[in-house]
């Protein structure tokens, strides 16, 4: 008997009989082209950094990236609000931790 195979259900013919069974298809890993050399020349950054270093970099890209844009962010809402604008450090980041917060934990 010779499985016809088709999305994952394997169709065997013997005897003129059907008999599906399910299989999972084996995917073969796709080859590397020779010219897939990162920015960097090093190969996969990913596999250089544990999941805990990655995570600890994107709460640091995630606070650092609120901090810059923080007050572009004022100003834009302050703009649409009718509000005047100030470059007051305490008014330009006004609710800054809630920001580092939303952006730290959906970088990291």
């Amino acid at each position: 008997t010779r499985p016809v195979t088709r999305f994952g259900t394997a169709v065997y013919l013997s005897g003129g009989r059907q008999t599906l069974r399910h299989t999972t298809l084996l995917h073969s890993t796709p080859r590397r082209s020779r010219h897939t050399e990162t920015m960097g020349g090093g190969g996969d950054a990913n596999s250089k950094l544990s999941a805990l270093e990655l995570t600890a970099t994107g709460f640091i890209t995630g606070t650092i990236e609120v901090v810059i844009l923080q007050p572009m962010l004022y100003c834009k809402n302050a703009t649409q609000q009718g509000l005047p604008l100030t470059l007051n450090p305490a008014v330009l980041y006004r609710g800054i931790a809630v920001s580092i917060g939303n952006m730290a934990v959906s970088a990291g």
